[in-house]
């Protein structure tokens, strides 16, 4: 059974370092990545407007964006598709704003290897993966305790509340949030 190769959105503007990613990918996992390149923020919201993808590669010093901007403008998709960042910037404080912005993974040009990028994408890909399972486990579960006519609370170990029951709610006069 053949899978069919994962999608990349590679927002980098130097032809260099496109090329020299995309050679690492063939290198350490020939037909897995059918990567995409484009130069700007703008081209990669036109792609992404027309292609679904399973990952995108952001170079965080793009032409018509720099910095944690380029992340937000790309915030809407941070649910739905994993971010791995790469920067020449070794700031920590970067690292952890990229974090906090939606990134999965960060790495620093230059300094990895392709087996290093392999993993680093999978990883991105199989924790976003985990993380949508996740919610839909948690939705389901919503729905289901909502369905009840007991009243249910999970309370985490040290007593706060982490989900209640609407009829939990009705009892205690409050609303869901």
């Amino acid at each position: 059974m053949n899978k069919s190769p994962l999608r990349v959105l590679l927002l980098e503007d130097s032809p260099t370092d496109a090329l020299l990613l995309q050679r690492q990918l063939q290198q350490v996992a020939p037909g897995h990545y059918l990567v995409e390149t484009v130069r700007t923020l703008a081209e990669g919201q036109a792609s992404l407007d027309r292609q679904t993808y399973d990952l995108l590669l952001v170079d965080l010093q793009l032409p018509d964006s720099t910095g944690m901007a380029t992340l937000q403008a790309l915030a809407p998709l941070r649910r739905a598709v994993p971010i791995l960042v790469l920067t020449g910037n070794r700031e920590d404080a970067l690292i952890l704003e990229a974090a906090h912005e939606g990134a999965e993974e960060f790495l620093i040009k230059g300094e990895f290897q392709a087996s290093e990028l392999h993993r680093a994408m999978r990883y991105a890909i199989a924790h976003r993966e985990a993380e949508m399972a996740q919610r839909l486990a948690d939705e389901r579960l919503r729905l289901v305790s909502d369905s009840l006519p007991a009243i249910l609370a999970y309370i985490s170990l040290d007593y706060r509340y982490q989900m209640v029951n609407k009829a939990w709610c009705q009892w205690n006069r409050a609303t869901p949030d």
